[in-house]
């Protein structure tokens, strides 16, 4: 897959104020890339430079290994802001009729696009009313359809939950899977970091407008030192067994969760069942969350900041 989206150095200046420092980072085509960072991170102000509607301080910008700045190039994204605008005295269908023939397609195909996207964002029953009475939900769909309507290589997401139901939930996931199994690259910025988790490959996470993580979920959710096991029947000699290799040990029903101690393992866990008579019927270790990584991450940046003070 080639590279759809490459960050070379990046940095933003607004006055005295660094939005983005020295910013590097790749996306490749038909990947679900997470970026992620807290409010003012520079994660938008990213993207605006990509979009040519901020002007870079210094570094560079790559789009499918061409200059950013050139309005070919841009033609292949799509964009969804944070903050949608819209007119609300449009219907949904005029709205995206016209901003079709912003991108240069023509009536006919414009009309058979807006169509057939009013369906995918399920918002065809309310395609002729103007979107002045519009919920947040309800325009942030129409902003995925527009997002859509030139058929881009590569996306550009900014919260697109933002608003949205539980099934809106589901229809944005649906339609990021959809996009990447096509090749094409996503890059989702959001601060539901469950969804992001659920979503993509990769990460980058920044604070402050400096890189602090970059890599695949795989690798940065490591193992830790909670095991989960499910067995057919809790006997008084497997719970003995198993605290011995726990600092703590949780019973639900049938499931067991241990906390267990330095040096031990699920492969002891699986031999203290065993050895107790147990029939094992489950056994995981728990991965770090997004979220747990996240805050470790941002917690370890303000400390370092702190003693540098």
């Amino acid at each position: 897959m080639e590279t759809a989206f490459e960050v070379l150095n990046l940095t933003k200046r607004f006055g005295g104020v660094v939005a983005v420092d020295e910013l590097s980072f790749a996306v490749d085509g038909g990947e679900v890339f997470g970026f992620l960072g807290r409010n003012g991170a520079g994660k938008t102000t990213t993207l605006k430079c990509a979009l040519d509607l901020v002007k870079p301080s210094g570094g560079e910008i790559r789009l499918f290994g061409e200059d950013w700045r050139r309005p070919d190039v841009r033609r292949r994204i799509g964009y969804l802001p944070e903050f949608p605008v819209r007119y609300p005295y449009m219907t949904q269908r005029r709205y995206l009729r016209f901003a079709s023939r912003l991108f240069g397609i023509n009536a006919a195909e414009g009309r058979r696009r807006a169509d057939e996207l009013l369906g995918r964002v399920e918002l065809e029953d309310a395609a002729d009313r103007k979107m002045g009475g519009f919920s947040k939900g309800m325009l942030q769909r129409v902003g995925l359809a527009q997002s859509l309507l030139n058929d881009p290589d590569l996306l550009f997401l900014d919260e697109p939950t933002a608003g949205l139901d539980p099934l809106g939930h589901h229809l944005v996931k649906e339609l990021v899977a959809d996009f990447a199994a096509r090749g094409k690259a996503v890059v989702v910025s959001s601060h539901i970091l469950a969804e992001i988790e659920n979503q993509c490959s990769r990460v980058a996470i920044i604070e402050e407008g400096r890189l602090i993580a970059e890599g695949d979920l795989e690798d940065l959710l490591r193992p830790t030192n909670v095991v989960e096991l499910e067995v057919e029947e809790v006997t008084p000699s497997l719970r003995a067994s198993l605290e011995r290799l726990a600092g703590a040990v949780e019973v639900e029903a049938n499931r067991l969760r241990l906390t267990l101690l330095p040096g031990k393992e699920a492969a002891d866990v699986s031999r203290a069942a065993a050895a107790a008579g147990a029939v094992v019927t489950g056994l995981a270790t728990r991965r770090q969350s997004l979220e747990n990584l996240f805050v470790s991450l941002i917690r370890g940046e303000e400390e370092e900041e702190g003693e540098a003070a």
